[in-house]
């Protein structure tokens, strides 16, 4: 089978250089093409104004400059949450939802997700982004999201500031979730610790689309290549491709 296009928009607090691995395997059936959010590598400066509308004009533009014939959208949590915004022609042959980011309302409470809310809330309010980002507390909380030995290298590459005000973005986000006129895969946890999956497997159900379940967490601890082909079912991906291809 032909591989297809497959444009990826990364989760929150991931980049192109954290999940290279995933790119790597996913390159094995599809012509992969990442985008990197600003203020998530560092050859890219943070937005000044933090909204998913801004995120996905910049989607738009990358997708511009690829000049496609056509392509599939695919959107990791909150990369989901930009497709809906993104300026979407016939070249978008369908979009895939990755453990998607719909809004706080759909999200679950923890300890973890109560500790972390206050704390973006306070950082963003008095503007200590990049100080709390250095810090060894900040270490702490990359701790809880962080794959496995990769925290250094998160910390390294995201700012600060492009990491908190997003951060302080999904916790208070509540609109509802945008759909294009296109054809949806959803690829989730049933037993997500994050987001309420039972709730979004409904949400895409009404809409009559594809929806494969998986058991990789949310935040994946191991992110090697050996850890998706483990993990992954490839007839699954399969059934990916035959949307692009419209069979």
């Amino acid at each position: 089978m032909k591989k297809g296009n497959l444009i990826i928009i990364h989760a929150h607090a991931t980049n192109s250089i954290l999940l290279k691995e995933l790119y790597e395997f996913l390159s094995d059936s599809f012509n992969v093409y990442p985008i990197n959010l600003p203020g998530f590598v560092p050859e890219k400066k943070p937005l000044k104004n933090v909204t998913l509308p801004n995120y996905a004009a910049h989607v738009d533009s990358e997708i511009k400059k690829l000049k496609l014939k056509s392509y599939l959208l695919a959107g990791i949590s909150l990369g989901f949450a930009i497709t809906g915004y993104c300026k979407l022609d016939e070249r978008c042959k369908g979009i895939i939802a990755m453990e998607p980011y719909i809004n706080t309302n759909y999200t679950k409470n923890n300890f973890e997700k109560f500790v972390f809310k206050i704390l973006a809330k306070l950082v963003t309010g008095l503007g200590i982004h990049n100080y709390v980002y250095d810090s060894f507390l900040n270490r702490i909380v990359l701790g809880f999201i962080a794959p496995k030995g990769k925290a250094d290298i998160m910390q390294k590459t995201i700012n600060g500031y492009a990491f908190y005000e997003t951060s302080n973005l999904l916790f208070t986000f509540a609109d509802p979730p945008i759909f294009h006129k296109k054809p949806y895969v959803l690829i989730i946890n049933e037993n997500d610790k994050t987001i309420k999956a039972k709730e979004i497997i409904k949400l895409f159900k009404k809409r009559g689309n594809l929806i494969i379940k998986t058991a990789l967490p949310h935040y994946p601890k191991d992110l090697s290549r050996e850890y998706f082909e483990k993990n992954v079912n490839l007839k699954e991906i399969d059934k990916i491709n035959e949307l692009l291809s419209g069979k």
